[in-house]
């Protein structure tokens, strides 16, 4: 034996797994952007999207936090532990492209990505920092409200049930 995992399913499974790339870069910055926002930048060079656009934000807040993360890699670049990174990817080069079909309505389920980016962004934010590394156990739903509105009409049965049992146990009063 060589070492190899005797499972023939692993074995294929991490033969088939592709090599991650190299770090290639010593530093991560934030760096101010011409006209507002903030670009993530890789020692002094301006990094890039999977589909080639800027990767710049308009909070400085997430910018920092993406250089936190993108400092954070080790030898190789696992963008599966770079969860900041693929949310930021996914705004600016799906939901920045149809911005003005967005804006004419044509497409309202990016019109609520757009919406709900900037109140996910915030607790995103939270839960990559070290202050949340005592946050665990917990549910926390960042949905821009949306569990919230789903979940009113069971609340207001629950409540109405709560009503009918405490009239029921004083004798209907």
């Amino acid at each position: 034996m060589s070492g190899e995992p005797s499972d023939p399913v692993a074995n294929a499974q991490r033969l088939a797994r592709p090599e991650l790339p190299k770090r290639f870069y010593a530093l991560a910055t934030a760096a101010p952007v011409a006209g507002g926002g903030f670009a993530l930048h890789l020692d002094g060079r301006g990094a890039k999207t999977p589909a080639r656009n800027p990767l710049a934000v308009g909070d400085k807040r997430v910018a920092e936090a993406l250089a936190a993360e993108w400092n954070a890699v080790g030898e190789r670049i696992d963008p599966g532990a770079m969860p900041l990174t693929k949310l930021v990817n996914s705004a600016i080069d799906r939901v920045a492209v149809e911005m003005q079909a967005v804006r004419e309505g044509r497409n309202i389920a990016q019109q609520i990505e757009i919406e709900l980016r900037d109140e996910i962004a915030g607790p995103v934010v939270f839960l990559a920092s070290s202050m949340a590394s005592y946050v665990n156990g917990v549910v926390l739903p960042v949905d821009g409200g949306c569990s919230a509105v789903m979940m009113a009409p069971f609340a207001e049965r629950m409540i109405q049930a709560g009503t009918d049992f405490n009239e029921l146990k004083n004798g209907g009063k």
